[in-house]
C-alpha cells in the first residue's frame, strides 16, 4: 500500500477524486440551500443578496 501511495498515478487519481467530490458537495449545497437555511437559520447570513 505504501509503495502505491508514493506513485504519481495514485496522487493524480486522489486529486481528481477530491476535485469531483468538492464539486458535488458545492452543487448539493447550491441545490439544497433553502433546506439548509430552514434547518440552520444562521446559514442565511452567509449569503445576503444585494
Amino acid at each position: 500500500m505504501r509503495d502505491w501511495m508514493l506513485t504519481d498515478a495514485f496522487w493524480r487519481w486522489a486529486w481528481c477524486v477530491s476535485l469531483i467530490m468538492a464539486m458535488l458537495a458545492g452543487m448539493a449545497c447550491y441545490e439544497w440551500w433553502d433546506d439548509i437555511v430552514r434547518v440552520w437559520p444562521a446559514a442565511a447570513r452567509l449569503y445576503l443578496p444585494g
